[in-house]
């Protein structure tokens, strides 16, 4: 029996799943929104929320852990916020943010 709704895809690991999620956004980023319906709008603007949500909360996860492992020394760093200032092109606010964040161990459902 068939419900007209597929089953969403299912990555086999964190790298593919990294990697599809840049592929999204460039897709949509890519996208002409001139004349487009008003409810795929909604869609695409509703999607974005939801992912902007996840974002932090992987970051957070992601950044904490990185920290952890002093993962940014490999990279001849001394500090996980330099480290994403160079190595991501973060702006010194964004980057602050995002270590203060993994510092307080939010842990953001999604």
């Amino acid at each position: 029996m068939t419900t007209g709704v597929e089953s969403p895809w299912v990555p086999c690991s964190a790298e593919d799943a990294a990697g599809v999620m840049e592929s999204c956004a460039r897709y949509l980023a890519g996208q002409d929104y001139a004349g487009m319906p008003a409810d795929m709008l909604a869609r695409v603007i509703t999607a974005m929320e939801r992912v902007d949500s996840g974002q932090a909360a992987v970051r957070a996860k992601a950044v904490g852990e990185f920290t952890r492992q002093h993962g940014y020394i490999q990279d001849a760093h001394k500090g996980m916020r330099m480290w994403l200032v160079h190595q991501t092109g973060a702006d010194n606010a964004s980057a602050a943010a995002h270590t203060a964040w993994a510092k307080r161990g939010r842990s953001t459902r999604w």
